[in-house]
């Protein structure tokens, strides 16, 4: 898979992750003070968008047959979206 395909399979999640950087960037920075809020919003919108992102990828995986590796592409994005969502509560809470 070139950078192309990559690109064009997972770019809901590279915006939310763009998303992300910037809000903490500019938090770090000092540049403008982010609430928790916003910070638990993006966790979410990164959740969401890994979730979708590897549900599409582990359908076109399973098409081809490989079926072990569509597997794995869920469970990770599972752990990953709990392990973000976790984060998001205690933000937004």
């Amino acid at each position: 898979m070139n950078v192309k395909e990559q690109f064009s399979a997972s770019w809901t999640f590279v915006v939310s992750a763009g998303i992300f950087i910037i809000l903490t960037v500019l938090s770090a920075t000092g540049i403008y003070d982010v609430s928790n809020i916003l910070f638990g919003l993006a966790k979410i919108l990164l959740a969401l968008t890994i979730t979708y992102t590897s549900v599409n990828e582990s359908k076109s995986f399973y098409k081809k047959g490989k079926y072990f590796a569509s597997n794995r592409f869920v469970y990770g994005a599972g752990f990953l979206s709990g392990l973000w969502l976790y984060d998001a509560i205690q933000y937004l809470f």
